[in-house]
């Protein structure tokens, strides 16, 4: 059985009976991926259907600074700003959805409340 299929088997029940359970199921397998640049690097976030605020994509990245611990937060502390495609560009509202303004791929850069400079 193929994997669409057994997706598609596993939602018996609940879509209605107009509903396409092929197209169901492909979109739930579909993830949303953003890169966010959070000073010297590069995160990569899986934001599955993008449901998420812009605030989530910055604090994940944030944790995700600190590729040992993920506790990125205790040096860099919270996010003040979020720009699309560079640190120059358009500010994004922090409490819209992510897949309301952005696109899966798009990069986004995210500026802290405790500077790079400041971090020990």
């Amino acid at each position: 059985m193929g994997d669409s299929q057994a997706s598609a088997d596993n939602l018996d029940g609940q879509l209605g009976e107009d509903e396409d359970y092929e197209n169901v199921a492909v979109e739930k397998m579909d993830s949303w991926f953003i890169f966010a640049h959070v000073y010297d690097k590069v995160v990569n976030i899986s934001c599955g259907d993008a449901s998420q605020r812009i605030k989530w994509l910055a604090h994940v990245a944030i944790a995700r600074w600190d590729e040992i611990q993920y506790q990125g937060w205790k040096r860099l502390g919270i996010p003040t700003s979020v720009r699309l495609n560079h640190k120059d560009g358009e500010e994004l509202d922090m409490n819209a959805n992510i897949r309301d303004i952005l696109r899966s791929g798009d990069h986004v850069h995210i500026e802290t409340s405790i500077p790079p400079s400041l971090v020990r």
